[in-house]
């Protein structure tokens, strides 16, 4: 079981009084898809930033955990994988928000033992047409993941992207969106939004109806749309993010499969004179995720500015350009590359900025911070990892790496945005997420390592896991012996123009049976 644990610690981020509007922008010749440890060995259990953290604000909103779950049935010959199922675990906690946990976990979460009965409910099934299968074999099976798309003082919303495959030509990609008022936890009809509910309503009927019809032939929607649209617009899906109302409509809903989860965006300042005040984006506390193809105005004190990110295909084979640009000025990115995550955070002290992983080739990711001002975008910091998921604080955020230490390993670390935009580590040891399936190491002749203090060895044929690393010539080290396992450190040498690593002077190759490099 694969299992991977994100901590977001959501912290006071918004710039008070901000305003914004939002605008979609269609995608020009069809739309694109974008694309969750334990603390190591040698890490305090204490604040990990300590006293000295760069920029820690004062008020803290919920922390969120998200752990994703993997439940894998094989042929009995153990070649052929039959059904898979992942899921991400969402948690909540933090004082004061108790009934907002119990909504979350009851919404998102299940237990391991509950994915394995929905796993072997679908062996028999998979099996049959694996039997029947000549070719290749499509292994049966769910998968869920979830974006925090908008936190800040009253209100958690979140986008759920799931996918099924049971079978036939093609599985089922939907999305959703649920939103839990964070002060008594409730989850938010659409209507609940409003102090005006009637004239709310309304109003989101008409401005979905009329972004439907601008983007009708593109869209490929069907012939009864609108009148779908219109019974059926209190209980449409939707979510809150930084430029205003989401809401979502899945295949076959408006629209056939070929044309994909269809969203609408209804900007705040379009409701916004229905809308209860604290479901506002102007309370003091804010995040949130960047959509695609979304322009999004934010007034400023000294004027305004304007961030688009957009992707439009511009080839018969798939070719794209990304761009994120701010007050319609040059991209941010280079065209043919993929940009993963985007947010806007916005700080207690008045400054707002934009975060965004691109991928450059084959999981090698930069994750880049830029300062927005009414006068454009000013780079203040990049770090060659990717963004973790949701970041929901400035103040602990997770990145996430690709180490090559005894393996290559996905390995997470803590940074904080200082207050001149820098990310600074707030941790000293990368924590690794092992696939217990893959990535063990057996010892083939004894390998020296010190437990508790002590120097000592392991005899061969031991078999042991990589749980972290300080990427500097040590690695934390948990032996595969649940009746008595050992822990303990490794220590490594890392030669210049030289790919292998040495321990004791001697190749870490001549230590192991195999070590499971990629890339």
């Amino acid at each position: 079981m694969k299992k991977i644990a994100v901590l977001l610690l959501a912290v006071t981020l918004f710039l008070s009084g901000c305003q914004f509007t939002g605008q979609d922008i269609p995608d020009e010749g069809g739309s694109g898809g974008q694309g969750g440890s334990s603390v190591g060995k040698g890490s305090s259990e204490s604040d990990p930033a300590g006293d000295d953290a760069p920029g820690m604000s004062e008020t803290s909103l919920p922390v969120i955990n998200v752990e994703s779950i993997n439940v894998q049935r094989y042929t009995e010959d153990g070649e052929t994988l039959l059904v898979e199922i992942t899921k991400d675990n969402m948690t909540l906690s933090g004082d004061g928000f108790e009934k907002a946990a119990e909504t979350v976990k009851k919404l998102f979460y299940n237990t391991e033992e509950e994915l394995s009965r929905q796993a072997d409910d679908l062996v028999e099934m998979a099996m049959d047409q694996y039997m029947g299968t000549t070719d290749w074999f499509t292994p049966y099976g769910h998968s869920t993941s979830y974006e925090v798309t908008r936190l800040d003082a009253n209100v958690l919303s979140v986008k759920v992207n799931s996918y099924d495959y049971e079978g036939g030509a093609h599985g089922y990609g939907a999305e959703w969106g649920t939103t839990i008022d964070l002060m008594n936890g409730a989850e938010l009809a659409l209507s609940q939004l409003a102090v005006d509910a009637p004239g709310f309503m309304n109003r989101v009927l008409e401005v979905v109806l009329e972004d439907l019809s601008q983007r009708q032939e593109e869209e490929e929607l069907f012939d009864a749309y609108e009148s779908y649209v219109e019974q059926h617009i209190e209980e449409t899906s939707w979510y809150l993010d930084v430029t205003g109302i989401v809401l979502v409509y899945t295949p076959y809903e408006i629209g056939p499969y070929s044309s994909g989860n269809i969203a609408v965006l209804v900007p705040y300042e379009e409701v916004t004179e229905y809308m209860k005040a604290e479901y506002l984006p102007t309370q003091g506390n804010f995040i949130s995720k960047l959509s695609m193809n979304h322009e999004v105005t934010t007034k400023l004190s000294d004027g305004e500015y304007t961030v688009l990110w957009k992707m439009k295909h511009v080839g018969p084979y798939d070719d794209f350009e990304t761009t994120i640009t701010v007050n319609s000025g040059d991209s941010l990115v280079e065209p043919m590359v993929s940009v993963q995550h985007a947010y806007l955070m916005w700080r207690q002290d008045g400054r707002c900025f934009l975060i965004f992983d691109i991928d450059w080739a084959s999981d090698d990711f930069e994750t880049f911070v830029y300062e927005l001002s009414a006068g454009g975008a000013v780079q203040t910091a990049d770090v060659w990892a990717a963004l973790d998921e949701t970041p929901s604080s400035i103040d602990s955020m997770k990145l996430r790496f690709s180490l090559d230490v005894l393996g290559t390993h996905i390995s997470r670390m803590t940074y904080a945005l200082t207050e001149d935009g820098r990310l600074e580590p707030l941790e000293d040891v990368y924590t690794f997420t092992s696939n217990r399936e893959w990535q063990g190491l057996t010892t083939v002749k004894e390998l020296p390592v010190t437990v508790d203090g002590q120097q000592t060895t392991l005899p061969a044929g031991t078999s042991l896991f990589i749980d972290a690393t300080d990427n500097a010539g040590t690695a934390w080290f948990t032996t595969d012996d649940e009746s008595g396992a050992i822990s303990g450190e490794i220590h490594y040498e890392r030669r210049e123009d030289d790919y292998q690593l040495y321990i004791n002077g001697i190749s870490e190759y001549e230590y192991f049976e195999m070590i499971p490099y990629t890339g």
